[in-house]
């Protein structure tokens, strides 16, 4: 994860597709990011005659004194985890006597942050030294807050995490009981970032099959994914409504419309969440309580899958590369434990081939296989009805 600061002398047409804050930028001015895709295209030696400086920049532990406060957090998070950290950061401005509170970096998240937050300011990529030196505190998340360490293999609470160190009770109120209107629709989110987190095909062919006579099924697929392209094309059902969002803004449009969703551990259920959404989320490698804590209007199919490496939910978020393959505990035929012992962890997250996440999709890791799709028809059934 670079943490880096950078100077122009001279502007680049390169720099604008990665984000249009990098429009606004001034040549001899610095600026600090967190962007990997900006880090890379710096560093690439044609570029190198645009640069006046580009370094990393150390991080510090944060001051505990001050009224303004900057939340850095890690780049290239999921729509999910964007929700997340600004939930929990939105509580902190509640809770405790700040006078501005700002987070960078959101990237792509920037503008459903900001429609359905109230932070001063969301910084996207960029942060200028002007900007920076505003602020009395500089809060790097993921270094602050010791539990998001080894998050991508043990994934816990964001929301629960942030809470504590700050801490802050979470008094947020249990969901009443909401008056249940009748279902027309069914929305079905069978795909997330990683391939241990996907709806297996079979189950999306049955739940097709089974309740498009009597409802709409709409199915969420993503552009740009290897994952969503895969499964979509090994669907053999035909009766439903193809739906692909553009970017996270018409998703959470999209969200806050659904009548009762089927969910993965991705992005659209923590939307789901955020709208106060009912449906039934299917449980893979994360728990079901890390992810809908105190949270009743979606029901959980839970999984107990047990293999000679590690049980389910094993609270690993993505595969990982290990012994020159690609894949889980399972699958690599390793503990945990061995990777926690690893001394640089984040090599085996790097250089990882997306395009091999297909392979995932056509023989699902053993949590996925392990999913009973006759009991999820059966509960699908029973809470559609009530």
């Amino acid at each position: 994860m670079p943490y880096f600061s950078f100077s122009l002398k001279e502007k680049s047409a390169n720099l604008l597709y990665i984000h249009d804050d990098l429009k606004k930028i001034s040549i001899n001015k610095t600026y600090y990011s967190k962007n990997t895709e900006l880090w890379k295209l710096l560093n690439k030696k044609k570029f190198t005659q645009y640069i006046n400086q580009l370094s990393f920049e150390k991080i510090n532990k944060s001051q505990q004194n001050g009224k303004k406060i900057l939340f850095l957090i890690p780049p290239n998070i999921g729509f999910g985890d964007a929700l997340e950290y600004s939930e929990a950061i939105n509580i902190v401005k509640e809770k405790c006597s700040f006078d501005y509170v700002c987070l960078g970096f959101l990237g792509k998240y920037s503008d459903i942050i900001n429609q359905y937050f109230s932070f001063d300011k969301v910084f996207s990529i960029i942060i200028s030294e002007k900007e920076l030196d505003f602020f009395d505190i500089i809060f790097h998340t993921s270094y602050e807050v010791k539990s998001f360490k080894f998050q991508k293999y043990n994934r816990s609470n964001i929301k629960e995490n942030i809470l504590k160190y700050f801490k802050i009770s979470d008094t947020q109120k249990k969901l009443q009981k909401i008056k249940n209107k009748k279902i027309k629709r069914i929305s079905v989110f069978p795909i997330s970032k990683s391939p241990i987190r996907i709806m297996p095909v079979k189950l999306i062919n049955d739940i097709i099959e089974i309740f498009s006579k009597k409802y709409k099924i709409e199915i969420l697929f993503e552009s740009n994914s290897i994952l969503s392209k895969t499964t979509e094309l090994m669907i053999s059902q035909n009766k439903y409504v193809k739906i692909v969002p553009k970017n996270p803004k018409e998703l959470m449009k999209y969200l806050k419309d659904i009548e009762f969703g089927i969910f993965m551990d991705s992005g659209p259920l923590h939307g789901a969440k955020f709208f106060k959404k009912r449906g039934i989320f299917l449980e893979t490698s994360v728990s079901s309580k890390i992810l809908l804590k105190d949270y009743c209007l979606i029901k959980t199919i839970t999984n107990h899958f047990i293999s000679s490496y590690c049980s389910s939910p094993c609270g690993l978020v993505n595969v990982f590369n290990y012994n020159n393959a690609l894949g889980c505990f399972e699958t690599l035929k390793v503990h945990q434990k061995e990777i926690k012992n690893i001394r640089n962890a984040k090599n085996i997250e790097r250089n990882i081939d997306k395009k091999k996440y297909n392979l995932f999709v056509k023989n699902n890791v053993g949590c996925i296989k392990n999913l009973n799709i006759k009991k999820i028809i059966n509960l699908i059934k029973k809470e559609i009805l009530l």
